[in-house]
């Protein structure tokens, strides 16, 4: 009897530390982070979309909610010219409905940051343009395209874009 006292004991006494929904008291069930093989923020992400905009569990556990509004209202431009070879060559494949080297080109770039203008999700699509002295990864240079056509140039793995303008 004392060994089952002290079961019970031990069992409502750790059950102080099961998170709990702060409303109905039903038990949070926690994921907790699990490291993966990939460095892409993305394969560490569970979210979903509510009202408040995008919430989802980062890298290091915690869990953070991202605005459905654009983070960054001024997106520098680029001239199509002026950008690296790799990324003209990307582009125009792109544009001919070419095969890409890479399996992630042409998934879903989710805009989780808001650096970009806001849309529903699927609306942008991330291909990696090679980055010359790196052969084991993909790099940090991406184009993100829109649904309607628009281009955008990330050369630091999505911390800033800038858009791809056609002279004229």
């Amino acid at each position: 009897m004392k060994i089952i006292n002290k079961i019970l004991l031990t069992i409502v006494f750790f059950s102080f530390f099961i998170p709990k929904n702060s409303i109905s008291g039903v038990p949070i069930r926690v994921r907790p982070y699990v490291a993966h093989k990939h460095t892409h923020s993305s394969y560490h992400r569970s979210h979903h979309v509510s009202k408040h905009g995008h919430i989802y569990r980062g890298r290091n556990g915690h869990i953070y909610r991202t605005n459905t509004k654009q983070v960054n209202s001024k997106i520098e431009s680029i001239q199509k010219k002026d950008l690296p070879p790799e990324a003209i060559e990307v582009i125009n494949n792109i544009q001919k409905n070419k095969p890409h080297p890479y399996l992630k080109d042409g998934s879903i770039f989710g805009n989780y940051e808001g650096k970009l203008p806001a849309q529903e999700k699927g609306y942008y699509k991330e291909y990696t343009v090679k980055t010359p002295r790196v052969d084991n990864n993909r790099g940090e240079r991406r184009i993100v395209k829109g649904n309607k056509g628009e281009l955008y140039y990330t050369d630091n793995h999505y911390q800033t874009f800038k858009e791809v303008r056609y002279s004229k």
